[in-house]
């Protein structure tokens, strides 16, 4: 690529040191910064985009939810212009601030892979053909939208969308799931809960899953919400404890931070020769 048109940068690795990114590290075979060629021809470097190819992400300590936010906060607040240089601020010239990295910037291809932590319960997860996008809302990384799928050859395809607000801090997701196909194989993936899916209830056939979830960190209140919408599709089952199977099963599960919510959901048990239709509907706490 010609310089006129974007910087390379070649074989970047970031290991973590610091207590918010230990046991974290990071290897990025290439970047591509893009610029204005007609700001760089008056002697400007006006960086709007960069495209980050391919990287690697490995954690083998994963963060829970409100330190991640709080280290988002701790390095936002960071960003403060010294005091000797906001006093010659006014005799520099700089390019306007809604024209760095206005374009946001883009992860194409990435592949994360968290190990296992027995003590947590946490389990060994690997991602690939995860693309994102984090924008600036409005010229201010303040408010930062995070647009993204993930197309991983064995776990399905996903799109989310995050609103990040790193100076309260705060955090909204909205994911969507669709054509999961449930089987043991699948399962077996998410050592943990999906050993115990498959042992007690054997479920196969697909699930369209959409999540909402927002995550509030400010004055340290630890203030979470969530909405999971399960559509079932034709989803077969078979409890340990009970000596008939259910399939074909179809319709709707709504889980919220409060209540399990059954919402018509339709189908056929199976005891011996016998065959009857069933619904299910309800709520739970």
């Amino acid at each position: 690529m010609d310089f006129l048109e974007g910087i390379i940068i070649d074989n970047l690795s970031f290991a973590g040191t610091s207590e918010d990114v230990l046991g974290k590290s990071l290897k990025i075979p290439r970047i591509v910064i893009k610029h204005s060629p007609q700001s760089l021809l008056k002697g400007k470097l006006n960086i709007y985009n960069a495209v980050v190819i391919a990287p690697e992400l490995t954690i083998e300590k994963p963060t829970d939810i409100w330190s991640l936010l709080d280290a988002f906060k701790a390095n936002f607040d960071k960003i403060e212009m010294p005091a000797a240089f906001k006093a010659n601020f006014d005799k520099i010239e700089m390019p306007a601030y809604m024209d760095i990295l206005n374009q946001g910037v883009e992860i194409r291809d990435l592949k994360i892979h968290i190990k296992e932590n027995t003590q947590t319960n946490s389990p060994e997860i690997k991602l690939s053909g995860v693309n994102i996008t984090f924008l600036p809302y409005a010229g201010s990384f303040k408010d930062i939208i995070i647009k993204g799928n993930i197309e991983d050859e064995f776990l399905g395809n996903y799109s989310f969308t995050m609103n990040l607000h790193p100076n309260i801090p705060s955090l909204e997701i909205e994911a969507n799931a669709k054509n999961i196909m449930l089987n043991e194989e699948f399962l077996a993936r998410f050592p943990y809960i999906g050993k115990m899916l498959w042992n007690d209830y054997k479920p196969t056939g697909t699930i369209n899953v959409s999540c909402r979830a927002s995550f509030n960190n400010q004055n340290k209140q630890k203030k979470m919400d969530h909405v999971i919408n399960v559509n079932l599709n034709g989803l077969d089952a078979m409890y340990e404890n009970w000596p008939f199977l259910i399939y074909h099963l179809n319709g709707d599960v709504e889980l919220n931070t409060e209540k399990l919510y059954l919402k018509g959901i339709v189908g056929y048990i199976k005891s011996g020769n016998c065959t009857s239709q069933a619904e299910f509907k309800g709520e739970f706490d």
